[in-house]
């Protein structure tokens, strides 16, 4: 990426009416310090991507763990990004990750017989995804669809379940944290429910 050699004065160089991400690209490139101090004075900086271990850190994953013991699960999860509405998972499919919610929000939608999709609820940051890959037979009970551009905290089951066998602090801590995900999240699906098929009130009828 390149800038004007005056990057000073941008403005008398930059054509009028033209994308600077564009003019940027098109001009000579100065070196790194130089252009370094220009984006900043400019606010033009674009953030980073977290690592897993920054990831884990901000939604407090999971609490009482040593920094040595996160990074021992950061070594076995990665980042994983989905546009809106792209699948994540689907109902029925034999999944091999369990997930936390980083940013955006997924969408948990289950078929019933002869009938369309129905949404069950929507989640986000903090909250866990395909929980059925670590606890159950890895089949999945819904399907999970982003509802904004996402990003996901994902762990590979096999190298988990090894990981929490060998190390019982981390499969205390773990567990412990996913017990908590999972009781918060059986409270919203009995609320949702209520409101997808509680009957009429008498005044109603």
């Amino acid at each position: 990426m390149g800038v004007c050699e005056d990057a000073r004065e941008p403005s008398t160089r930059c054509p009028k009416g033209a994308p600077k991400t564009a003019w940027y690209a098109n001009c000579n490139p100065i070196d790194d310090d130089r252009l370094s101090r220009f984006l900043q004075t400019r606010r033009l900086i674009v953030p980073t991507k977290p690592t897993p271990h920054q990831a884990m850190t901000s939604l407090n994953f999971p609490s009482g763990l040593s920094d040595r013991d996160i990074n021992r699960l950061a070594d076995i999860c990665a980042l994983h990004e989905f546009p809106k509405d792209e699948t994540v998972f689907r109902e029925g499919q034999m999944h091999g990750q369990i997930y936390w919610v980083h940013s955006g929000r997924v969408r948990l939608e289950m078929t019933l017989p002869s009938r369309l999709p129905i949404a069950l609820l929507t989640v986000g940051p903090g909250e866990v995804l395909a929980w059925s890959a670590f606890l159950g037979s890895q089949q999945m009970t819904a399907s999970g669809i982003a509802a904004t551009d996402t990003v996901l905290l994902g762990f590979e089951v096999g190298p988990l379940k090894t990981l929490c066998e060998s190390n019982l602090e981390i499969g205390y801590r773990f567990t412990h944290h996913l017990c908590q995900g999972l009781s918060q999240r059986l409270i919203a699906t009995r609320l949702q429910l209520l409101d997808l098929f509680c009957l009429p009130s008498e005044g109603s009828i």
